[in-house]
């Protein structure tokens, strides 16, 4: 039997949110804006455990982004939440990316 440990980062968003008063659309923001945040989540989950993480990027689509007037910027917020991801996945772990709407 293989198992697999995965984060689900959708806890973390909600955690962000509330705790931190941001609005929903910020979340993605901060793979641009605040990128140590999002890092240091991705780097918890694999410390406790998990052999994939998500990337920060579950609103990162043209179509959600837009509505923020921020779709000119998918781009590089996707890029920024891969990176972040990757970065945090030292020990060849494995990043799941999601660009939902």
């Amino acid at each position: 039997i293989f198992w697999i440990r995965t984060a689900d980062s959708l806890f973390e968003v909600l955690k962000l949110h509330l705790l931190l008063d941001l609005p929903l659309h910020r979340i993605e923001l901060m793979n641009k804006e605040n990128s140590t945040v999002i890092s240091s989540m991705a780097d918890d989950y694999f410390k406790n455990g998990s052999d994939i993480v998500l990337t920060n990027s579950f609103g990162g689509n043209s179509s959600r982004l837009s509505l923020h007037n921020l779709d000119s910027d998918l781009k590089e917020i996707n890029k920024n939440a891969v990176l972040i991801a990757k970065t945090a996945s030292k020990k060849f772990k494995n990043v799941q990316t999601s660009c939902s709407s």
